[in-house]
This record gives structure tokens, C-alpha cells and sequence, in this order.
């Protein structure tokens, strides 16, 4: 399901790291899904949104899912692309969260546009 969506969707674990990035992800950054597992999903946010990704990391992990936020995500190319993300609790088969789902839509066109 993940892979046939056309919305960018990544999923993230209690660590921060990376557990699913979709097609749409691959689409949009050039980031192969084999490269982005595994890695700290805050080493693709830029430097000027990681603290404010981290704290809906952490607050989504409590079980509050969190508005859209926009942020700027990193690509193979260096080339930032612009997302809005929001963010849901990921439940394990027990109940209890055991990571985040983010989906969201790649605007960097539309921001270009407001220039």
C-alpha cells in the first residue's frame, strides 16, 4: 500500500531512523529506498527545520498526531525540495506505538511560484 500511494510517505521508528520510504519518496529525492533505511530521518530535514521535525518526532511518539509543518528535505541532487508533513502514531500489533508515519505532498512548485 505504502508504494502505490502517490503522497510522499515515510515511516520512522522510536529512534529516529528510518523504517519505510515510499516511491513517491525515491520520486521526489533520488534517494534509493535500500540508502534511506536505516539512517536518521533528520539527516534528510535541513538544518533549519530539524529542531522543530524532532519535537513532532517526539510528540507523535506519545501518541498525538501532529498538524502539517513544513519543511525542507534534502535530495541525492542537494537540492532541497519543499514538504508539507504530518504526522501520525505508528501501533504495533500489541497496541503501543512503536514508531511515526509522515505523508505529506512535495510543494516546492507552489513556493517557487510565491517568488
Amino acid at each position: 500500500f505504502i508504494d502505490t500511494v502517490s503522497a510522499p510517505i515515510v515511516g520512522i521508528d522510536e529512534n529516529g531512523k528510518v523504517t519505510d520510504w515510499n516511491q513517491r519518496f525515491i520520486e521526489v529525492t533520488g534517494v534509493s529506498k535500500d540508502e534511506a533505511l536505516g539512517r536518521s530521518f533528520l539527516g534528510y530535514v535541513d538544518e533549519c527545520n530539524r529542531q522543530e521535525t524532532q519535537a513532532m518526532i517526539e510528540e507523535t511518539m506519545k501518541g498525538d498526531s501532529s498538524p502539517t509543518m513544513e519543511m525542507l528535505i534534502s535530495t541525492a541532487s542537494n537540492e532541497p525540495r519543499v514538504f508539507l508533513l504530518s504526522s501520525t502514531p505508528r501501533v504495533g500489533k500489541d497496541g503501543a506505538i512503536v514508531g511515526v508515519i509522515c505523508i505529506g505532498q512535495d510543494i516546492t512548485s507552489l513556493r517557487e511560484l510565491e517568488l
